[in-house]
């Protein structure tokens, strides 16, 4: 931890999160109590204590770890107390987890109530209950089938599941590579490929409108390039790519650089954009553009008619 040269180096930082759930309760008094004993006795002063205000907090530690990542050399790293094991997570994986992140920051983890770390962990590893062990079997095995490249879950809009491997579907698939096409070689934006699919007749696999969150969603999608990644697990060229590497991350860039707002080009490019009202319905008339063999297209048609299919009126 980086602190001006005329402030005193905190030798040690504390970690406090009060446990309910056993008896008699480990509640945040008797924890800070028996920190600050710890920290005389092993002559580290006063600990600067990161406190969670609940049971199921989260943010101390996080702020306990930036604190620690701001440590620039290991020699001026402070040591990190905390009462008991218990204090660290609710299951020994997370409990395990927390100290490691601990001490891969800290000069070391003192625990409060005399245990080294090792063997409080080992213990505590040995003893974690049944129900705690299946869960982790079971998260292993669905992890080991994605290793293997076989589907968890459902598949991405543009592929089907055969024997357990994504397959391109023969239809979705060309929808997808035109999602793609449209964004970068046409430049057009998430609305007006979705007005576009909606006025084709193009569903979603739920049989509802395309909206722009939705194309979203599917240019966002690295599977689309062959990748799977599930459960921390990734695995590339698990399955046949539709889109290429170079168009995707050409989708990446433009999506990153593009504002939310709409820009003073855009608006150029749209002169009657918000001047116009559907004569059908009353919703506002959004611009869209589209290529032709004579150059770029614009025409206008219904909000509703675009996002939502609830309008019959034509584009002019």
């Amino acid at each position: 931890m980086v602190r001006a040269t005329d402030e005193p180096r905190v030798n040690a930082l504390a970690y406090v999160r009060p446990i309910e759930d056993i008896d008699p309760p480990l509640d945040a008094t008797i924890q800070r109590t028996a920190i600050r004993a710890c920290a005389r006795g092993e002559e580290l002063g006063t600990p600067e204590i990161f406190e969670e205000a609940s049971p199921t907090g989260r943010f101390a530690f996080l702020h306990l770890l930036n604190d620690l990542g701001q440590v620039r050399r290991r020699d001026d790293a402070p040591a990190v107390v905390v009462a008991t094991l218990a204090v660290l997570g609710d299951t020994a994986l997370e409990r395990a987890r927390r100290l490691l992140l601990l001490e891969a920051g800290a000069a070391r983890v003192v625990f409060a109530d005399g245990k080294a770390p090792e063997s409080a962990l080992a213990a505590e590893w040995e003893a974690r209950p049944g129900e705690e062990r299946r869960r982790e079997r079971a998260r292993e095995s669905m992890r080991a089938k994605a290793l293997r490249g076989l589907v968890l879950g459902r598949p991405p809009y543009g592929y089907v599941v055969e024997e357990r491997a994504l397959v391109p579907h023969p239809r979705e698939s060309q929808v997808v590579k035109q999602m793609f096409h449209a964004y970068v070689d046409e430049g057009e934006g998430l609305r007006r490929i979705a007005a576009r699919l909606n006025r084709d007749g193009i569903r979603t696999r739920l049989g509802r409108a395309w909206t722009p969150g939705a194309v979203r969603t599917v240019l966002r999608n690295p599977a689309y390039t062959g990748l799977y990644r599930r459960l921390g697990v990734v695995v590339p060229a698990s399955h046949p790519a539709i889109i290429d590497r170079a168009t995707f991350n050409a989708t990446q860039r433009r999506m990153g650089e593009r504002r939310t707002s709409r820009s003073e080009q855009e608006r150029h490019e749209y002169p009657l954009h918000g001047l116009l009202r559907c004569g059908n319905c009353g919703s506002p008339m959004i611009g869209e553009r589209r290529q032709t063999q004579s150059g770029i297209a614009v025409s206008y048609r219904c909000e509703n008619a675009t996002a939502r299919g609830t309008c019959r009126a034509r584009g002019v």
